[in-house]
């Protein structure tokens, strides 16, 4: 709900966020490299990846964020796709094949965890062999000890990147690199 009714101002803001995982595209992705953006809300970084020559899709869940993708980058018309992790993304086929990397910016610690098996998975069917995945996720506890909420009713499941490691590395993957920067967000 709160994606949902997120106001122009704080779409805004979204926008205006600079560095953050957008630093490792350049060491994650080659130029030519064809690229989906999981959870790509306002389209910031999938226009980012875009404008760096490479073949870049979207998917997002919530359609008011979808349609900000649209209003803020026009260009990614037809590349913001609906649908969402774990069960709900649009096929490899539908697509058009595998991606030679996927994005997946601050969407993990909003599924709930009995789900997160399945979404490394359901990444793992869309990322070609030797493919490069890169995550974010926040540090540290979210809201208040002990709630899974935090001020505005977003599930924040408390996943940490020790766990996500050992989750993806039991999928197949294998790890590269784990970086920590400030949230560009505050």
């Amino acid at each position: 709900r709160y994606y949902q009714c997120l106001d122009d101002d704080q779409a805004d803001a979204y926008e205006s966020a600079s560095g953050g995982i957008a630093t490792y595209f350049p060491l994650a992705f080659r130029p030519d490299a064809r690229v989906l953006d999981l959870g790509c809300g306002t389209g910031r970084d999938t226009a980012l990846l875009a404008r760096e020559s490479r073949e870049v899709y979207g998917v997002e869940p919530v359609p008011r964020m979808r349609d900000l993708a649209i209003t803020h980058h026009p260009d990614l018309a037809g590349r913001i796709l609906a649908g969402e992790l774990p069960d709900g993304l649009p096929t490899r086929d539908a697509l058009g094949g595998p991606f030679d990397g996927i994005v997946c910016s601050a969407v993990l610690q909003h599924l709930p965890r009995h789900q997160l098996f399945d979404a490394v998975f359901a990444i793992r069917e869309l990322l070609a062999t030797r493919g490069r995945l890169l995550v974010s996720i926040p540090r540290g506890q979210v809201g208040a000890p002990g709630d899974d909420r935090d001020g505005q009713g977003r599930l924040f499941n408390g996943v940490t990147a020790g766990e996500l490691d050992l989750l993806f590395e039991r999928a197949g993957f294998q790890g590269i690199g784990r970086w920590e920067n400030p949230d560009s967000l505050g």
